[in-house]
């Protein structure tokens, strides 16, 4: 069964999130954006029909316009059960009712600049540029310890080992 007809299913939008890399004088960097003081990473639903990894491919150049190289799964998909608002909005623009989505991290090679796609959905990143992965993963780390008296930011906490996970990719090259 593919990730998608068990998601749908279950209602969860199946989506991807891409942490793409590239290493700098020695540095493995990630591409992202800073919205609102906090981290963001291109990414976006996967179709019908499509993989992950297929759709972490049409996401970077819709939204980054960069290529990706060896696009691989980083841990399993994740359920995230969002908020009623959310969930409400999402019937409204697709139809159909979701509890949330179930993200799936793509790790890939940052590959070369293909704008063909830029902004074909209207939701091209603004601000992406490369950050070193050890400066992202240290600000997720800290902000999920800021939350002393709540819970802790799922999402981020498992974003982290992604990150610093790109560090080792990068050595063992």
């Amino acid at each position: 069964m593919s990730i998608f007809n068990f998601f749908k299913r279950a209602s969860y939008r199946p989506r991807v999130e891409v942490h793409a890399y590239k290493t700098i004088d020695g540095v493995p960097h990630i591409l992202a954006t800073k919205q609102n003081g906090e981290f963001a990473f291109p990414g976006g639903g996967i179709e019908e029909k499509q993989n992950a990894q297929d759709a972490a491919k049409k996401e970077m150049l819709e939204e980054a316009g960069f290529k990706i190289n060896k696009p691989k799964k980083f841990d399993r998909a994740r359920r995230y059960t969002m908020s009623q608002r959310w969930q409400d909005q999402s019937l409204l623009r697709r139809g159909k009712s979701y509890r949330g989505v179930a993200n799936q991290i793509i790790q890939a090679e940052l590959g070369d600049e293909d704008t063909h796609l830029l902004g074909k959905e209207g939701d091209e990143m603004e601000g992406l540029r490369l950050y070193p992965v050890s400066e992202v993963a240290n600000h997720l780390q800290w902000n999920t310890r800021k939350l002393v008296f709540m819970q802790p930011d799922d999402w981020s906490q498992r974003v982290i080992p992604s990150i610093r996970s790109l560090r080792e990719i990068e050595k063992k090259k």
